[in-house]
This record gives C-alpha cells, structure tokens and sequence, in this order.
C-alpha cells in the first residue's frame, strides 16, 4: 500500500477524476439527477482491465494537475491491486465496454478488535465525471469491506482538493486530520530511469 498520497477523484486540467483535481470532478451535479445509471455497471477488476485502468491512471494523474498522484501512479499500483487486493479493487463501464473508472482499495488488519478499509485510489474517466460513478464505485468497495469485518473506511485528499473533500462529505466521510506531502530529489541516471519505466508500462501491454 502506497503512502498517503492516493488518487481521489481526479479531472483532467480544466476539465480531469480518478481522483483530485478540479471541483467539478466531484460534483454530483443535477447532471446525475437525470443520468441513466444503468448505462454503466460496477464489477471487480480482472486481468483484462489492467491495462485500461492504468492508461486511464495516466490521462487522470499528470505533472501538471496533480504533481504528487503523477510520482506515484505507475503500472505495479494496478497488477499490485490485481494481485494482492482482487476481492477490493473494482472498475466502472459503460454499455459500450468503455472503462468509465475504477476504485482500488485495500484492508489493513491490526491486532486489535478493528479492521481498517483504505482507498488506494480513484479515478473516473472526464466523459463520466459528475454521473454518479465515483459514488457507485465507492459504494460497491464499502459494501465488500463491511463483509470483509471492515469497521472503518478511511480516504484521504490533498487539503486544497475542495472538489473531492465535497464529494466525501457526501458520501458521509468526516473527522478530518491534516498532512503534509514531503519529497526530496534524488539524483540518479535518467536514461535507466526511463528504461526501466517503460518496461514496467510494457507490463501491461496485451
């Protein structure tokens, strides 16, 4: 599981959600009062969505909008979710095939009497933001983990992301606690580092 630096409903630039991003990402607009849900169903990942999921990742989680999901977002977040979280990771799609998003989730166990649910991350294709998907998918990992004996679900979010803390208060998330996000530049061979990114994007490849 990847640190506190999880996508949360991101938009493309002026207009991207998986995860941050602008406000109106998260918005559940009166658009979704009229939408057709049905158009769009909620199942668990498979191996066939791998690639999808993160080449959406890609288009959601850029250096320009959202620098830190960007850092973080790579192919093994995808068949690492695939591999160790299947019965929590779900995808979203449309009546065409068409991926419309896709919520990864995680349980940590602790050696006390709770059981703890976490959104690794989640992202919603720019033509299916404000339609309700990312409240279905985040309704669907609830529904698994309190099966699963989760009793508390925990999200996080950049602090200025106003779009999605309005999207958690909706959907009944509260008790907020600020962090800060820290880096520091390491230095190393860029060539390898390229290289070995496009092997780990190759992956994926069908």
């Amino acid at each position: 599981m990847k640190p506190a630096t999880n996508g949360v409903l991101n938009e493309l630039p002026s207009s991207k959600l998986s995860s941050t991003v602008t406000d109106s990402a998260l918005n559940e607009s009166n658009e979704s009062e009229n939408f057709d849900t049905s158009k769009v169903s909620i199942e668990l990942m498979g191996i066939d969505d791998l690639a999808d999921v993160f080449h959406l990742g890609e288009i959601l989680f850029t250096s320009g909008s959202t620098p830190i999901l960007y850092r973080t977002w790579d192919a093994y977040e995808v068949t690492g979710a695939f591999q160790t979280n299947p019965d929590t990771s779900y995808v979203a799609r449309d009546d065409q095939g068409r991926l419309a998003g896709f919520g990864l989730g995680t349980i940590i166990e602790k050696d006390t009497a709770w059981t703890y649910g976490y959104v690794t991350w989640l992202g919603i294709h720019p033509d299916w933001q404000g339609k309700q998907v990312g409240e279905r998918l985040m309704a669907a990992m609830e529904h698994r983990m309190a099966l699963d004996g989760v009793r508390m679900f925990l999200v996080d979010t950049s602090a200025d992301n106003t779009g999605a803390i309005r999207f958690f208060d909706k959907m009944g998330y509260g008790s907020r606690e600020e962090h800060l996000y820290l880096w520091k530049t390491l230095r190393g061979d860029a060539e390898t580092r390229q290289r070995h990114t496009r092997e780990r994007s190759e992956e994926l490849e069908p």
